[in-house]
This record gives structure tokens, sequence and C-alpha cells, in this order.
């Protein structure tokens, strides 16, 4: 009987080691394991007695708290992992401002379809704005034009250009005054000049009138060039009737130097641009719309 003794020693040991009284010995290391199990569920927030199911409620907890971090009840716990997706997704796009749908599915470069928008169609109400603001700038530029004088004579640095364009007049389209030194600038400004003594005489009017006429075919222009960059009449009347208020503007317009000429060859110049990139693509559009814009064995 010793040695059957001192197994039974043994097994209360192990019984006591699981925490179960010495006479449940037979049953020791089954209780331990369930007492495991207890544990575990414990963890997982769940009574004792629940102990066969601790490990599926507790993983459905996960899922809960997971929910719960994506902003939703905790009986949805099976939508808790597709909704925290959902808002990570959401949370990627917010950051990248939605580029990253905009190029979708496209290769880099994407291909560019020709525009067909050349501009605005009122072209009837365009010319109307076009021509009242043009009548009201020489309104402003043509009244009271051979005031002020110097006693008759140029003003300000008038006195360097309108000698000099009289001179052209008189010397056969060349300046011959024989102190060439103060001969100043290329002769083109000068010889728009000309042009009005020419008419009018070596008076006021005659000096100014050029500068005055090119005053207001600059208006006309920043009115026409605006609305076709804009493809807005509107936009293209408020920029021309700022230019009307502008104070040098209106000076250089009503005065016997070189200024506005250069201004509004340099504005012609810009606008030509604008035209230009205008009928280059109404090109482009009608051979896409052709169909003769595509890849081809030339490229």
């Amino acid at each position: 009987m010793g040695h059957a003794e001192v197994e039974r020693q043994r097994g209360v040991d192990q019984s006591e080691f699981a925490g179960e009284p010495a006479g449940t010995a037979p049953f020791g290391r089954g209780k331990a394991e369930r007492r495991r199990a207890d544990g575990e569920s414990e963890l997982a927030s769940e009574p004792a007695g629940t102990a066969p199911f601790g490990r599926g409620k507790a993983e459905r907890r996960r899922a809960d708290g997971e929910s719960e971090l994506a902003g939703e009840p905790t009986d949805a716990a099976p939508l808790g992992r597709a909704e925290v997706e959902y808002q990570r997704g959401i949370g990627v796009t917010q950051l990248t401002d939605v580029r990253a749908a905009i190029g979708a599915g496209l290769s880099s470069p994407a291909p560019l379809r020709p525009t067909s928008d050349f501009g605005p169609t009122d072209r009837g109400r365009g010319w109307a704005v076009t021509a009242i603001l043009t009548a009201l700038a020489a309104i402003t530029r043509f009244t009271m034009l051979n005031y002020p004088t110097d006693a008759g004579t140029p003003v300000f640095d008038e006195k360097h250009y309108t000698p000099q364009a009289w001179q052209m007049v008189t010397g056969g389209g060349i300046e011959d005054n024989a102190a060439y030194g103060l001969v100043v600038h290329p002769p083109v400004g000068k010889q728009m000049i000309a042009l009005g003594e020419a008419i009018f005489g070596y008076t006021p009017i005659g000096w100014r009138i050029s500068a005055a006429v090119f005053g207001c075919l600059l208006v006309l222009l920043v009115v026409r060039i605006t609305r076709r960059m804009t493809r807005s009449t509107m936009l293209g009347g408020v920029a021309g009737l700022l230019l009307i208020c502008d104070g040098t503007t209106f000076v250089a317009s009503r005065i016997g130097m070189l200024d506005i000429f250069q201004a509004l060859f340099v504005l012609a110049a810009f606008g030509c641009l604008i035209v230009d990139r205008d009928q280059v693509r109404a090109r482009l559009a009608r051979a896409d719309a052709r169909g003769r814009i595509g890849v081809s064995v030339w490229g």
C-alpha cells in the first residue's frame, strides 16, 4: 500500500496547486484547465460561469472595441473591422485633398483632348460694350485737347518730340536740326506725331491728336483682350472702364509724347498672341472632331 499512498499524495499536491480541495485529486487537472479558461473569460469581462464561451466572447469584445473606435455602437461588432477600414480611407482622402481619385486608372501623363471653348458667344453685346467704352474714352481724350500749352508752344517733354516730328514733315521724313545730339529715341513715335502735324499743322491739336487716337485704341484693345482671356464681356467692360479712369493713361493720351505709342504696340502684340492661341485651339478641336487626332504609325 506504500506505493499507492505515494501516488495519492502526488494527486493531492497537484490538486492543491490547482486550487482544489485535497479530496478532489482525481479531478484536479481537469478543474485547473477549467480555471484557466475561467481566467481568460474574466479578462474579457465575462462572468466565471461562462468559461466554455470565454474565448469567443473575448474575440467579440475586441471587435466591439474596434467598432467603438470607428464611432459605431457595440452591437455592430460584426461590422467593426470594416468600419475601421472605411474611416481610415476617409482620413487618407482628406489628407490628399481627394487628388488620388482624379488620376485613378489613367496613365501618366494623361491624354488631353482639345477644348471647344473659344470665347464668349455674345458677339453682338461684346462689340456694343466695346464701342460704348471706346466712345467714352474718345470724349475724355479729345475734349479740350489743345489745352494746356506754354503760350501756344509745347509743354514739358513735348518740346523735344514735337519739333523733331515737325522736322520730319518739312524735311523729307528725317530730323534735320543742327543740334543732332538732342535727337532722342527711334523715329516711329515721332513719325506718329508727324502724321497729326501733317494734317493739322504745327499746333497743339496737330502734335497731340495722334496720341489721343492711340489712347482710344488702347481702351478698345484692353476690352477685347480681357474679354477673350476671361471669356466674359462684363469683365472686359470693367477692364476698359478702369483704363479710362486711369490718370497716367489719361495724361499720356493728351500730350505729344512717345509713351502711349509704345504701350499700344506692346498691348497689340500681346493680343495677337492670345488670338493665335485661340485659333490653334479651334483648329485642334476641328481636327479632333473629324477623328484626325489619335495614335498613328507616326506617333
